[in-house]
């Protein structure tokens, strides 16, 4: 449980560390996570209000992030089954802007 929850934030920092948004931007702005799987519990790392937030979630979990730098990005991982599928999506203006499904996933709105 440990080695998969260090994996997902590793993974979680690597794809935000290789993210810049133009001084273009409007900030803040705001996105939904939402992760689904058949798994009992999933292991969440994602990007909210300049912080990474790590958590243990059910399916269906969803949460709402002010974004206030960067990309808005998320990571997950099935913790009690090596087989389950785990979705994620990045929602926006009630729009699915970005998603991705696999045992470990990780996903920016880049």
């Amino acid at each position: 449980m440990k080695t998969l929850k260090l994996f997902l934030v590793s993974i979680f920092m690597l794809v935000l560390a290789s993210c810049s948004k133009s001084d273009n931007d409007t900030y803040p702005y705001y996105v939904t996570y939402k992760v689904t799987s058949e798994a009992a519990t999933i292991v969440v790392a994602y990007y909210d209000n300049g912080s990474v937030v790590s958590n243990n979630v059910q399916s269906g979990w969803s949460k709402e992030a002010k974004i206030d730098k960067g990309y808005a990005t998320i990571s997950a991982g099935a913790l009690d089954d090596n087989t389950a599928m785990v979705k994620i999506q990045i929602i926006r203006d009630g729009k699915v802007i970005k998603e991705n499904e696999g045992l470990t996933v990780a996903l920016t709105d880049q």
